[in-house]
């Protein structure tokens, strides 16, 4: 979907000002999308629809793999290939 949006140089600040809610400006097309392309804006859309931004707080990236050193491509790649298999936690609350 990047490399059909017109919008890819637009900061997530930007994207949630036009609206990322499903119909919202935020969503331009080089061209009409396909049946598929439209259902993975939907998805994304439904996902983005509960996320608040809020002014004066820093955002950063948290690797819920390894807490301390972040990520690291050998880290990912020992779980991916871990005998028990991948298992994915998720840490998002809403606020």
């Amino acid at each position: 979907m990047y490399e059909l949006s017109v919008h890819k140089e637009c900061s997530v600040e930007d994207m949630e000002r036009l609206g990322w809610g499903e119909g919202g400006n935020a969503w331009g097309w080089r061209r009409h999308l396909m049946a598929w392309e439209e259902e993975s804006v939907r998805e994304c859309s439904a996902l983005l629809n509960n996320v608040i931004l809020q002014e004066n707080i820093q955002d950063y990236w948290r690797w819920l793999l390894d807490l301390i050193q972040g990520y690291l491509v050998h880290g990912t790649y020992r779980f991916l290939t871990s005998v028990a298999g991948p298992t994915v936690v998720s840490d998002c609350k809403d606020v």
